[in-house]
């Protein structure tokens, strides 16, 4: 574990309710642990410190939006952009367990980053295909990724066996690809075994 203390220096700020700056006075700090982006193996936790400020004026005590960290307050944005590329490459779950964060949130980054990026998708045969399963708008969905290349190759809009089979029926160079890797959900294991016969299965 690596820890990293990081202040966020900044100018005297514009009250936010009367819009005056000669009255506003720095008033104290503040500080937040977040996740950042592993290095060389190594979980990070960065502590944020940041100013608080005070308006003499109207009696406001505010302080500035920080840019490097999320809504939630949790995640720096070079970690939002970790969990998507590992999410390409690896089950959610495995994500999850790697990092020290919830399921459910490392699926949510990835929809989201999906739900933002459908025109990108794509159409190029992989060598090693990636299998899993995304919820987009509450959906559950079926995602074919692109291993190597880390990227997506198709949203399907659900992920049973009719579903499956007709998109990999109808891709064109099945016979390029020659590893999949997903979980155990028995509609990906039947469609791989009916339509890369060849292929080598990894379960993930």
């Amino acid at each position: 574990l690596l820890q990293i203390r990081a202040s966020y220096v900044s100018d005297i700020q514009k009250c936010p309710k009367c819009i005056e700056t000669h009255y506003v006075k720095k008033a104290g700090k503040q500080n937040k642990y977040i996740k950042d982006a592993p290095i060389r193996g190594k979980t990070v936790t960065v502590k944020l410190v940041w100013d608080n400020y005070y308006c003499s004026r109207c009696d406001t005590k505010f302080s500035i939006d920080v840019p490097e960290l999320l809504e939630n307050g949790k995640l720096t944005r070079r970690m939002i952009l970790y969990i998507i590329k590992q999410s390409i490459k690896k089950n959610f779950s495995i994500v999850s367990r790697e990092n020290g964060i919830s399921e459910n949130t490392v699926r949510e980054i990835f929809t989201t980053f999906v739900e933002d990026n459908q025109h990108f998708l794509s159409n190029a045969p992989p060598r090693v295909m990636g299998i899993d399963d995304v919820y987009v708008s509450r959906v559950a969905r079926c995602i074919i990724t692109d291993i190597e290349r880390k990227k997506v190759i198709e949203i399907l809009p659900k992920k049973d066996l009719p579903t499956i089979n007709g998109f990999f029926y109808q891709m064109k160079d099945r016979g390029s690809v020659e590893v999949v890797t997903m979980d155990m959900h028995r509609p990906f294991y039947s469609s791989v075994r009916e339509t890369f016969r060849e292929a080598k299965i990894v379960i993930d």
